[in-house]
């Protein structure tokens, strides 16, 4: 677990500057970081100050979106790898995105099986994005690896994505036709200008057929393995006071485990929930919780007992 005891950030988010297509993005962040290892005394631990400052350009060129971006990210450490030594670690960031959008509505209408679809539109949304980072200043092997920010390393490579999305119109509770998204489906592709290797080859899917049941599914598939290197699958539904989900979570050489969530929503104030995780490998339950939920005016406060397989058992 990683504690952050404190953590301070400010963030602008894409800013227009004055009246011009250029965009600027600040974001500061102080951490106070401990990282602790189950079943060890060993921790990490370190005061960091992260500045990222990134610059785009919102241009077009037709029907097609180009937008650059040049960005530096400066971090503070108090503690190096050995915990000897402060260091600051510098890096620089560029890119350009392109990309268009297509659609077509189709007459297609279904009233059956629940199903209240009023024409059917299909957005395709084609972007290539290149991204380009230099060796940082200071190599990640110097730093503690407290989070993803650590890991922050050189790259140069572009993603081919293709975004496609399905829409239909179905009436509401009055009457009225809402627009509502039934399905997202995102293939993508990364190759390293490096090692001249398509790296990654993934796909990302939301499917909504009904408003109170959904399907989300990731497959990230290593090229040069060969092999799929995760995947991940949920399924939820979510009718009156109950929800449930089930999931599978897959990942090379490492586990093949099954979620299973179901809560209860009694009334206003009380919400019960069950959660399994079991994992197929070893033929073993990972971990069991229990939580009952109660809500006062302005507060949410939760009960939960928990049992891990290697930490035994819990109750907060």
């Amino acid at each position: 677990v990683v504690e952050r005891s404190p953590e301070v950030r400010f963030d602008t988010h894409n800013q227009a500057f004055m009246d011009t297509p250029f965009y600027l993005r600040q974001e500061v962040q102080f951490s106070n970081l401990k990282k602790e290892f189950a079943g060890s005394n060993y921790q990490l631990d370190a005061m960091r100050f992260d500045t990222n400052h990134t610059v785009s350009y919102a241009g077009r060129v037709g029907p097609v979106s180009v937008t650059p971006h040049l960005g530096t990210r400066q971090t503070y450490y108090s503690r190096d790898v050995d915990g000897d030594d402060d260091l600051i670690r510098g890096t620089f960031d560029a890119g350009v995105d392109v990309s268009t959008r297509f659609y077509k509505v189709y007459d297609i209408y279904m009233h059956s099986m629940g199903l209240d679809y009023n024409q059917i539109r299909h957005i395709f949304a084609p972007t290539a994005s290149y991204n380009y980072r230099p060796n940082p200043t200071v190599s990640r092997t110097l730093l503690q690896q407290l989070d993803s920010l650590e890991s922050i390393d050189k790259q140069n490579f572009i993603r081919f994505q293709f975004e496609n999305k399905w829409q239909t119109k179905e009436h509401d509770d009055y009457g009225n036709l809402i627009t509502r998204q039934i399905a997202r489906v995102i293939p993508f592709i990364d190759v390293d200008f490096d090692s001249h290797h398509t790296e990654n080859v993934g796909i990302d899917i939301e499917l909504r057929p009904y408003s109170w049941m959904g399907i989300e599914a990731d497959v990230l598939y290593d090229s040069r393995e060969k092999e799929v290197d995760s995947a991940n699958f949920d399924l939820y539904f979510n009718r009156g006071r109950w929800s449930t989900t089930f999931g599978q979570r897959y990942t090379n050489e490492e586990s093949n485990q099954t979620t299973a969530e179901v809560k209860f929503k009694m009334n206003d104030e009380w919400e019960f929930k069950v959660y399994e995780r079991y994992e197929f490998d070893g033929g073993i339950s990972k971990e069991f919780e229990a939580t009952v939920s109660k809500t006062f005016e302005c507060v949410i406060t939760d009960f939960v007992y928990n049992h891990h397989h290697f930490d035994g058992d819990a109750f907060f």
